[in-house]
């Protein structure tokens, strides 16, 4: 019957009119319908045979006790070979309820040689995969992929990324294209890497163009096209932000278009050809952050900031009724309270209950703060990541106690260096200079070592912001991500001690300043580093204009 069904087919394709397309139509059903058909006898009468032998095979023991036990023994036999019985049925089950001729119904199974008749592949793949996390609903489709052989998976990526594998599988080798608008995440955040090593050493990206935002109503995602062709080969692929063509201070769109080399695992940039030089200028002088004597900690993460994030009355309260308490309370900066150069705490002076569970502190040794945790009830802070009666949750499970923040934090003693502090999402660097003891919370992150000043300049310099927007992840609302790995991929180059002080002199003067009057104008010392730095990095006064001209800065 399955061989008469594709013959049915064969015939529909070669039908040069209409009336004799729906005759093929309506006896591909019906082939269809007695397929159906027969495969419910086929299991009627299968199971029938089962229940029969087991009838039989029960009725020779004479002991009633002993017959119940082997009846529930066969039937957990019969379970399993049903199971496997129905799997040698499921491809035809398949074909049976397939539909190909109705365009509002969808399969849950693809084969392209019996679908399509494609046997070497398809020429063009085509579409918009779907966006969603594999470690949404507590990673049902991390757990469902993670052992399917795909090279691009990532626990923490994007299921989109293993239909851009998917895809180039069904692709003709060598000729088959295949083009996909999705998330542009993958371009730059960690989690692409398998996906960018994989198109740069096994296939052939032609196109790339960047998006940007709203070009789907209602997602807040930034979006990508790409373009490749199955197979490696040398071609050199090219690439645009399409932001460009937009904007007036960009030269003529000859040379908005960019060559496209992709490197495995690198972030990916949509870069002009002006902007191109700029880049390889930059990672040719500087050194990867992560290669400096610097360390890099994110900011504290507490799970319920409304119970350990407290405002300088409760502070006070508590001290006075226990002067204990002020051994762990400690001052505490939210992301927004992070500016350039400095930071903003005297004006909001909020604290951390600082009750890290690398300390391994006793709560009863500080009544009065255990007395206010418990305030906003112990059921709420347990770390057990359950729903409480009334619907709320407590904070995510881990091995903690009840009163401890969620991270264990073995780094806090890094809070009281001397530091650079900055916020994960901002338009440009936000990077404050601290010498006192300071946290943040886990909006935030800490950079500890040496050379801090010089780096401060040279982090909130118009330069490093141009190459964080091209290299770090975006939000749809057209923020930069200035995450961890990010940032320490950032090439800075590697100065003397004497030679680091023009830059060091210069965030002095704008630290006094600040000190003196957070609004204090500090533009002219600002475009004096700029100007430096441009320096540094041995930028022409094309490469300056384009950086100064750029709409995002």
């Amino acid at each position: 019957m399955l061989k008469e069904i594709e013959a049915i087919r064969e015939k529909y394709f070669l039908a040069n009119n209409r009336p004799q397309k729906l005759q093929y139509t309506r006896q591909e059903q019906a082939c269809r319908d007695q397929l159906d058909q027969a495969l419910t006898v086929q299991k009627e009468e299968w199971a029938a045979r089962q229940q029969r032998d087991i009838d039989e095979r029960v009725a020779r023991i004479p002991n009633p006790k002993d017959r119940v036990k082997l009846r529930e023994d066969e039937l957990k036999k019969y379970s399993l070979r049903e199971k496997r019985f129905d799997a040698s049925l499921e491809a035809a089950r398949k074909v049976a309820h397939w539909k190909p001729y109705d365009q509002n119904a969808k399969a849950d199974w693809f084969e392209s040689e019996y679908m399509f008749g494609i046997t070497r592949g398809f020429d063009v793949v085509i579409g918009n995969p779907p966006y969603i996390q594999l470690q949404k609903n507590r990673g049902e489709l991390r757990r469902r992929y993670q052992y399917a052989d795909f090279e691009t998976f990532a626990s923490t990526g994007d299921i989109y990324q293993l239909f851009y594998e998917k895809g180039c599988q069904l692709l003709t080798p060598q000729s088959g294209l295949l083009c996909y608008i999705t998330s542009n995440s993958w371009l730059r955040a960690e989690y692409g890497k398998s996906t960018r090593r994989y198109f740069a050493e096994q296939q052939t990206p032609l196109q790339l163009l960047e998006m940007g935002k709203d070009i789907f109503e209602n997602a807040i995602v930034d979006t990508n096209i790409l373009v490749m062709r199955e197979g490696k080969s040398n071609e050199t692929g090219r690439a645009v932000d399409m932001d460009h063509l937009l904007d007036k201070n960009f030269p003529p769109s000859e040379h908005l278009w960019g060559t496209f080399q992709p490197q495995s695992e690198k972030p990916w940039s949509a870069l002009s050809a002006i902007e191109q030089p700029i880049m390889d200028k930059m990672e040719t002088a500087g050194v990867p952050l992560k290669e400096w004597d610097i360390s890099i900690y994110r900011g504290v993460l507490t799970g319920y900031n409304q119970a350990f994030i407290i405002d300088n009355q409760t502070k006070e309260a508590l001290i006075e009724r226990d002067p204990k308490s002020a051994e762990v309370i400690k001052p505490v900066l939210r992301g927004r309270d992070i500016q350039r150069y400095q930071a903003d705490w005297k004006s909001t002076k909020l604290w951390l209950i600082a009750t890290f569970p690398a300390i391994g502190l006793n709560i009863d040794d500080y009544p009065e703060v255990k007395r206010h945790l418990l305030s906003f009830g112990k059921a709420r802070l347990e770390q057990s990541g359950r729903t409480l009666a009334n619907g709320t949750k407590s904070r995510k499970k881990t091995t903690h106690a009840w009163y401890e923040l969620q991270d264990t934090c073995a780094y806090h003693a890094e809070f009281k260096k001397e530091k650079l502090i900055w916020m994960d999402m901002s338009d440009r660097g936000r990077f404050a200079y601290l010498e006192s003891e300071m946290y943040c919370n886990n909006k935030g992150f800490i950079m500890t070592g040496e050379s801090l000043k010089y780096l401060c300049a040279i982090l909130n310099s118009s330069l490093i912001t141009w190459l964080m927007k091209n290299t770090a992840r975006t939000t749809g609302m057209g923020l930069t991500q200035w995450e961890k790995f990010a940032v320490e991929r950032l090439p800075i180059p590697k100065l003397s001690t004497g030679d680091q002080y023009r830059f060091i002199e210069l965030i002095e003067h704008i630290l006094t300043a600040k000190a003196a009057d957070p609004n204090a104008d500090i533009s002219a010392t600002e475009a004096e580093i700029d100007l430096r730095v441009y320096e540094l990095y041995e930028l022409t006064t094309m490469e300056i204009s384009a950086i100064e001209e750029h709409p995002l800065l």
